[in-house]
């Protein structure tokens, strides 16, 4: 499903390493946003949101129960090295059966590298996030954005 976004919020931090670097610490800080343009150059979209969730706690469960004899701590049981990355891959699949790239659309895979603050994007149109051990599911979010052309949304 793709969510239609009347506005997008756009915050530095996100982009600057100040949230890249706060405990734990991302990987991929500084090549990430590096890599990307700010969110501040693309003018003329109108933006939408794809999600993905995944329920954590069932996650957690299932790894409870392989690891049983291990006496795992819930951190190691969530370790996002373990399921992140088949998240982004389905969530990515899932954005890219609504971008078409020859019509100028565009996919941004990672928004806060590009400076998007997500978390406050999302509450506007009522999506919350949850975190920590407590937290059941968890959301992974992509935005794409499709060119306004002449003032008119394509």
């Amino acid at each position: 499903m793709i969510i239609p976004l009347d506005s997008v919020v756009y915050d530095a931090r996100a982009r600057d390493g100040t949230w890249c670097t706060k405990k734990p610490r991302c990987m991929n800080f500084p090549e990430c946003p590096n890599s990307r343009k700010e969110f501040l150059a693309f003018k003329d979209y109108k933006w939408f949101a794809v999600i993905e969730e995944f329920n954590i706690l069932g996650w957690e469960n299932q790894q409870r129960e392989k690891h049983k004899n291990e006496n795992w701590s819930v951190k190691q049981l969530r370790n996002p090295r373990h399921w992140q990355k088949g998240v982004r891959k389905r969530l990515k699949e899932k954005a890219l059966k609504h971008v078409n790239f020859l019509m100028g659309d565009i996919l941004l895979d990672i928004p806060e590298a590009h400076g998007v603050d997500v978390i406050r994007t999302m509450a506007k149109i009522g999506v919350k996030f949850e975190w920590g051990e407590n937290a059941k599911v968890f959301r992974k979010v992509m935005l794409i954005g499709k060119p306004i052309i002449f003032g008119i949304e394509k």
